[in-house]
């Protein structure tokens, strides 16, 4: 029996809490110490793209360029991201990550990679191999689909 697309849009929904509760939560505390929640993703946004504007990453996270510029400011107080002025442009000014930026996610992802091998040792080979084709599968799915564009239209109506 073929699956309704509500039926998929509630399972994909009731699986958020649980990726935040058993991956992203967890892992928070790990960075927490030097970093916020937004400086790391902040982080990892630079080091995925190697460069954006400050509206690109405000863009990105779905928050006010102000908002941007503290989280920006405190990770170059820190020196894990420098501002590059556009050269053709004066008006723009690019964020790239530093060699800093690249040794605390090494850091961070070895440490994280550490105890995601850790919690693996609880599964046997077929849970195992179950989720290694589910991970595969959700990075070849989720990319193709648009949810942040949806949720600006659907916040424009909420008070």
């Amino acid at each position: 029996m073929p699956l309704s697309d509500q039926s998929i849009a509630e399972d994909l929904f009731h699986t958020i809490p649980i990726l935040h509760d058993q991956l992203v939560k967890p892992f928070e505390s790990i960075f927490r110490d030097e970093l916020s929640p937004m400086q790391f993703y902040t982080l990892i946004a630079l080091h995925r793209n190697r460069c954006m504007t400050m509206t690109e990453l405000a863009c990105h996270f779905g928050i006010s360029k102000q908002q941007m510029t503290k989280i920006i400011n405190n990770l170059v107080e820190l020196e894990i991201v420098c501002r590059i002025p556009d050269p053709f442009d004066r008006r723009l000014v690019k964020i790239r990550p530093t060699e800093k930026a690249f040794a605390y996610i090494q850091k961070y992802q070895e440490e994280i990679c550490r105890q995601i091998l850790c919690s693996l040792h609880q599964l046997d080979a077929e849970d195992l191999q179950d989720l290694s084709f589910a991970i595969r599968i959700i990075h070849t799915i989720l990319p193709k689909l648009s949810f942040q564009n949806r949720m600006e239209e659907a916040g424009k109506g909420w008070v």
